[in-house]
């Protein structure tokens, strides 16, 4: 039997891009979360909760750093 690979195409407007967006990050967060399970099976929890903070630091500090710019000259 041969495999065969299916590509599908999505059409969407403007309104729709953020959700499409959220949904490809969302499924490429599982891939790497789904790869902590293999590591060490009695430490699942802890290591899938290492990695969201370490992911959530990684997106949100060039923001938070921002934001605190702002409120120091604001001052």
């Amino acid at each position: 039997m041969s495999k065969a690979k299916y590509n599908a195409r999505i059409c969407y407007d403007d309104d729709f891009k953020p959700h499409l967006e959220k949904f490809l990050r969302l499924i490429m967060l599982d891939k790497e979360v789904t790869k902590l399970k293999l590591k060490n099976h009695q430490q699942r929890f802890s290591a899938m909760m290492r990695y969201l903070i370490n992911k959530y630091n990684e997106q949100r500090e060039p923001k938070i750093m921002e934001e605190i710019k702002l409120r120091k000259e604001n001052l």
